[in-house]
This record gives structure tokens, C-alpha cells and sequence, in this order.
């Protein structure tokens, strides 16, 4: 009777559930597919610049990012500039590394781009918790600024932005209207910006630092204009105002 009773236990044994293991591969399938994210969307966001390695994404390198790994595979990239593609991989793919161990990305600086295709609006939207966003070219490449702040528009968390691009015009800042915590705004070496966009800037609620920076084209000479700088004074009353000097 003793033996027949260890044979039941034991086949009770082997067939009680393993949700053990089905739990841990599901957090492992989790931990997986966060990183790809991660990595996926800073990726996104340099396949859409024509030049893709002068951008920030917040500390060179991220707090859970042990200075070990991150020195080995700086290493590693640098032995690929002879056989891949990319000029500089260990600045692109080091970065998109560096990603799988960045939390949120609160702040990002995308500099001297020559360049960016339509979809950096939407590679963009993959960071809905940006709260401060430079974008800055400072010669004419191609754009579209209209259909990139159209998603920055959608980018509800965002309070700082920074545009600086000969291409930037008043249809295109247009698209912001109305964003709601937009707080600082600083457009520059626009050639066809012109004070019409003041339209737009009241339409922001909480704005409270504007500043308009060099100005190129045929508008430059009104931006200097005094009845210019008095326009907006009188139409933005409490926001703090940096123009084009007279």
C-alpha cells in the first residue's frame, strides 16, 4: 500500500502545473520586447535625418548603463567604421544601445541635421513623455516643418521648444496652435518667418517666454521694425519677449 501511495504522489507531483516558468519567460519576453522598443524608436528617429549622430537624448550615458558595457561596446563599434555603412556607427548605434537603459526621454536636442524625411513627426510621437525639443539646422535642406509640428502638436507633454531652420515659415507654426502646455518657444534663421505668426502665439495658452532669433529674407527688416516689437508686447501681455533688435 506504501509504494502505491508513493506512485500517486509522485504522478501528482509531475503533473501539477508549471506556471513557474511560464511566468518568468513572460517576463523575460516583456524585458525583451521593452528593449526592442527602446531601441526601435531612437532608431526611428536617426534613420529620418540625413545626418544622424548629432543628436541628444538626454546624459551621455544613462544612469543603468554600467560604464563597463558602455566602454565595450564603444569598443566594438569602433572596429566596425571599416566594414559598416555609417561613418560614425559607434555615436549611431552606440546611442540606440544606450536607449535599451534610458527610462523616460524627457529632453532631446536634434543638431545641424541637413535634412529630415516626413515620418521624424512620427518617430517623434514615440516619445509622448518629451517635455524639450531643439530642433536646429543652420542652412536651407529639405523638410517639411508644416507636417513636423503637426505631430509636435500631438506631443502633449511638450512645454520647450526650439526651432531654428531657414524653412520654418507661418503655415507651418501654425500647426501648434492651441497646444496647451507649451510654455518656451524659440524660432530662428527663418527667411520666410514673418510677425503674421503672432496669429498662432496667442493661441497658446501657457507661453510665457518667446524669443524670435536672427532673421534672414525679406522679413528680416520688419522684425527690427520698433511697431513690430510693440505689436507683440501689446498682444502678449506677460509673456517675456527676446525679438530681432531695431
Amino acid at each position: 500500500m506504501s509504494d502505491s501511495n508513493d506512485l500517486l504522489e509522485k504522478k501528482s507531483r509531475g503533473h501539477r502545473p508549471r506556471w513557474h516558468y511560464f511566468a518568468a519567460l513572460a517576463v523575460i519576453l516583456l524585458c525583451w520586447s521593452l528593449a526592442a522598443w527602446r531601441y526601435y524608436r531612437i532608431a526611428a528617429v536617426q534613420d529620418a535625418l540625413s545626418r544622424d549622430y548629432e543628436i541628444s537624448f538626454g546624459e551621455p550615458r544613462p544612469f543603468g548603463m554600467p560604464e563597463a558595457l558602455d566602454s565595450a561596446v564603444q569598443r566594438y563599434l569602433v572596429g566596425k567604421r571599416e566594414t559598416w555603412k555609417r561613418y560614425n556607427p559607434e555615436i549611431v548605434y552606440g546611442e540606440r544601445v544606450r536607449g535599451i537603459f534610458r527610462g523616460s526621454i524627457r529632453e532631446m536636442g536634434i543638431y545641424y541635421h541637413e535634412g529630415f524625411r516626413n515620418d521624424l513627426g512620427a518617430a517623434l510621437l514615440r516619445f509622448p513623455e518629451l517635455k524639450k525639443l531643439e530642433i536646429f539646422e543652420n542652412s536651407s535642406h529639405k523638410g517639411d516643418y508644416k507636417l513636423l509640428c503637426e505631430s509636435l502638436r500631438r506631443l502633449r507633454n511638450l512645454e520647450e521648444l526650439e526651432l531654428g531652420g531657414p524653412q520654418i515659415n507661418d503655415d507651418a507654426i501654425a500647426s501648434l496652435a492651441g497646444h496647451s502646455k507649451l510654455k518656451k518657444l524659440n524660432i530662428s534663421y527663418s527667411e520666410f518667418l514673418t510677425p503674421d505668426v503672432l496669429r498662432t502665439l496667442k493661441s497658446l495658452p501657457n507661453l510665457d517666454t518667446l524669443e524670435i532669433g536672427d532673421m534672414y529674407g525679406p522679413g528680416e527688416k520688419e522684425w527690427r521694425s520698433p511697431e513690430v516689437l510693440a505689436r507683440f508686447r501689446e498682444q502678449l501681455p506677460g509673456v517675456t519677449l527676446k525679438l530681432p533688435q531695431p
